[in-house]
């Protein structure tokens, strides 16, 4: 899903949108009086309108679920509303046509999908009766099958069983799930995955058995020729598959839902495959457009098979070419990546004329639709918006943060799509630079040298439009001449201001969520407020309130360190609020009770750290024991957050505090598990095997917290082995390993790390740390008097401890004070010398900017 559909259209910050109908499209039954004794809730915090029978809802039981399209969706509400107040049956529904379209969006969640309207029918009997009225009124209507239910053939609707008030169960993952309450008072988790299944040990609705039979056998007999080999990606409008057909040739097949996946202008997800379909065969023999194979129709789907194309898409290519991301590139390194990336960008514009030549228009060029091939000739994928209407304009879909454009000629947007991409390989970041003009004219005049003059002018006469700062107002990059003290300063005011808001209701939370809760350490107004624990002013002191108040509320069941009640604890008490850390802590080491999983993040580990820093010695060694127990039988995944490094993290501390050698050995036995899946480059760096094709450097996941566990046992039992991981990971922390800025997965992880290194930094890693610090000052831009910094995507802005600017404020303190420590109850490398942070900030940006521009 995208949570950019979600984002309150206009906010600078990751706020949830209000569901708030458009009156000129307002359904009619959602302007019609209750009878009495009933009741309507409006939409706002959801996208449903909720009526409520004078009858008490049961805790849970079966729903029916009503699917309509936009241009009957008004008759299908009366028709089904008028039904379910003649049953007395509670129900909700999306009150206008324009929330209704953004939930069957192509990037809205695909378990969305066919659900315009709920009704709570209560027992199988009483669906069952519900069905049989509604069979003749809604006979033949076509909608979007909703993928979580089981569907009725014929029928725009579903029936599920699950709960009908909110109820959370803990998950051995150290997360939760929405939960239902069956009849001895359980609590069962409340599957709504897509699938079509009937729960056991739950009398079910006589139809919905039938329909499930029926279900299954028309899915037996619409059976593809293909083998899927992988998933490549899902959306609401469908997947697409990596496959193979009958003869062994690797074709992409392409699913489109009906009524579904819609994009802006309305149309379904089946309708833009049904346009791919025709451009490919319009465009057939154009080098790099692949081959149309097939098309199937099975109903509520359609597939499209196109050839199988060879190439990295952008992002893979900078990874693995970019001279930032290797060590040590000089300026011929430079020179020779700009010339390659002159041909590319030619062998794409070429391909893109190919198509203008014959009348289409591409329309949604960003890096992900560009394959780009060893031989620098390029292939495009994803033609769902391509056009051959000499009048089309604007986007259908949500466009690539990065690649929005003002409203122009498409084949225009083409050829400017086109000068952002040959920006975006030079500069990767392709999303900051739609918040800001200043930004994007910035990032041109960084790289000048390296663009060729015409595409230079043609990018700063677009930078000169406006386009960004009519959107988002006066965006502007921090000023040369400011330093990193005076920054952090600034920074600090903007958190104070921020979380005073939130505290006294005048503000939302300025945060990205993450893993977990938004009031959570990790990506949660909790990590904003422990990078403010030596702030003492009434600001905080009301989010403190707040904060306590939020979580002892909250029915979220999340006892761990970043995402949850444990990490909450440790915050608290920070800020000398012991009581009430205590209680919350006392609340996370119950939930525990459930979590298997071994992590630092969400897991034992973490619940283990949180417990131990607060001088539960015992618990602590308790819950520590269950962890590894969970490691020896596999249960992890990889590196300091969800793998065994954070145990070894732990174990480390345990062996600190208790003097027990035993957990230095335990601590070694874990780390192994993760030092067999460091992948050494030949430049000296390391990235950790994640294990999904994917190798990753940073902190949570990645080398650099692998070698931040290894880096805290060899102080206490030194060892070469780890000292050579340090001293790769040292060099890891490169300038342009980074598509992110966040502490826990960006650019400020790297900084922390070399923080870390303290006095043991080598002339190599002090240069590597002033790189990456006037690096960071080219994401933090004003705003009204504010300082900001992208968050997770770069979607949006956050002031959130893993992804924002609250991580920026820690590392940038623990560099001018190496009393304090970067994450909680860790302890501060006091032997940390003053460093880059405390010194004139011309250095870092001279030394940035000579690196580029020795190429011109």
């Amino acid at each position: 899903m995208s949570t950019e559909v979600f984002l309150r259209p206009g906010s600078l910050f990751h706020e949830p949108a209000d569901f708030v109908p458009d009156p000129a499209r307002r359904f009619r039954f959602d302007l019609a009086p209750l009878p009495a004794g009933w009741m309507r809730r409006p939409a706002g915090r959801t996208p449903w309108s909720a009526v409520s029978s004078p009858d008490p809802l049961p805790a849970a039981g079966w729903k029916v679920h009503v699917a309509a399209r936009l241009e009957d969706a008004d008759e299908t509400l009366d028709t089904v509303g008028e039904l379910c107040l003649e049953l007395g049956l509670s129900f909700k529904y999306m009150p206008s046509a324009d929330i209704l379209h953004l939930m069957e969006r192509k990037y809205a969640p695909r378990t969305s999908s066919g659900k315009f309207i709920t009704v709570y029918a209560g027992a199988a009997d009483a669906a069952d009766r519900l069905l049989e009225r509604l069979d003749p009124l809604l006979a033949g209507r076509e909608a979007a099958v909703a993928l979580t239910d089981v569907p009725v053939a014929g029928r725009p609707y579903g029936v599920r069983h699950g709960s009908f008030v909110e109820h959370w169960t803990g998950l051995a993952n150290g997360l939760d799930a929405l939960a239902y309450e069956a009849a001895d008072g359980t609590l069962h988790r409340d599957r709504r995955t897509a699938g079509a299944e009937l729960p056991d040990g739950v009398a079910a609705p006589v139809r919905a058995v039938e329909a499930l039979e029926a279900h299954r056998r028309a899915r037996a007999e619409q059976v593809l020729p293909y083998r899927i080999t992988r998933a490549l990606h899902r959306s609401n409008g469908g997947g697409v598959y990596d496959a193979l057909t009958p003869e062994d040739r690797r074709v992409v097949v392409k699913e489109g839902r009906r009524h579904t996946g819609l994009g802006l202008d309305g149309r379904d997800a089946a309708d833009s495959l049904a346009d791919e379909a025709r451009a490919l065969r319009a465009l057939a023999g154009i080098p790099g457009i692949p081959e149309h194979v097939a098309e199937h129709d099975l109903g509520d789907r359609t597939y499209l098979v196109m050839e199988h194309l060879d190439g990295a898409r952008g992002i893979e290519f900078v990874a693995r070419h970019h001279p930032d991301m290797v060590a040590g590139a000089d300026a011929e390194r430079w020179r020779s990546y700009a010339e390659r990336a002159g041909r590319i960008v030619a062998n794409l514009r070429a391909a893109v004329a190919a198509m203008h030549r014959r009348g289409w228009s591409f329309g949604d060029l960003h890096p992900g639709n560009v394959l780009i091939r060893d031989d620098d000739s390029v292939a495009l994928i994803d033609f769902e918006t391509a056009s051959d209407d000499p009048s089309a304009a604007g986007d259908r879909f949500t466009v690539a943060p990065g690649f929005r454009l003002p409203p122009m000629d498409a084949r225009a947007g083409d050829l400017r799509r086109i000068d952002l991409i040959h920006l975006w390989l030079l500069d990767p970041d392709s999303a900051f630079w739609e918040f800001s003009d200043q930004v994007l004219a910035h990032r041109v005049e960084g790289v000048r040298h390296l663009l060729p003059a015409a595409a230079r002018d043609r990018l700063r006469q677009a930078a000169r439009e406006g386009f960004a700062d009519a959107r988002w107002g006066a965006v502007r990059p921090v000023d040369d001449e400011d330093d990193l003290p005076g920054l952090l300063t600034e920074a600090r005011r903007t958190l104070v201001a921020a979380v005073g808001a939130w505290g006294r209701g005048t503000g939302h939370a300025p945060v990205d969520g993450g893993a977990g809760a938004a009031w959570a350490l990790g990506g949660g107004m909790a990590g904003i407020l422990w990078s403010l624990e030596r702030v003492r002013d009434s600001h905080v002191e009301v989010a403190l309130d707040r904060l306590e108040d939020e979580v002892a509320r909250s029915p979220r069941v999340l006892p761990g360190l970043f995402s949850g009640r444990a990490g909450v604890a440790q915050v608290l008490g920070a800020h000398g609020r012991h009581e009430a850390a205590g209680a919350v802590l006392d609340r996370a080491l119950g939930e525990a009770r459930h979590v298997t999983a071994p992590g630092l993040e969400s897991g034992l580990s973490g619940v283990a750290w949180a417990a131990l820093s607060a001088g539960r010695v015992d618990q602590a060694v308790e819950i520590a024991g269950r962890a590894r127990r969970a490691l020896k039988e596999g249960a992890s995944g990889r590196g300091l957050f969800d793998g065994p490094s954070g145990f070894a993290l732990l174990a480390v501390r345990l062996a600190e505090v208790t003097g027990a050698e035993h957990w230095l050995d335990a601590a070694r036995e874990a780390l192994e598990r993760d030092l067999v899946h460091l992948v050494h480059r030949r430049d000296g760096t390391v990235l950790l095997d994640r294990g999904n094709l994917k190798h990753q450097p940073d902190l949570a996941g990645g080398s650099l917290g692998v070698a931040l566990a290894a880096g805290r046992l060899s102080t206490v039992r030194p060892d070469p082995a780890l000292e050579q991981v340090l001293a790769a990971a040292g060099r890891t922390c490169l300038d342009g390993s980074w598509a992110t800025q966040g502490l826990f997965r960006g650019r400020l992880g790297a900084i922390a790390f070399l923080a870390e290194r303290g006095q043991d930094r080598t002339a190599e890693e002090e240069g590597l740390l002033r790189g990456g610090l006037g690096r960071l000052r080219h994401y933090l831009v004003r705003r009204e008097g504010e300082l900001l910094m992208p968050g997770r995507l770069q979607l949006r802005f956050s002031h959130s401890f893993g992804d924002g600017l609250a991580g920026a404020v820690r590392v940038l303190e623990s560099l001018s004070d190496p009393t304090l420590p970067l994450l909680p109850g860790l302890d501060a490398r006091t032997t940390r010398p003053r460093s880059a942070a405390g010194d004139s900030e011309t250095t870092p940006d001279t030394e940035h900017h000579t690196q580029k521009e020795t190429t011109s």
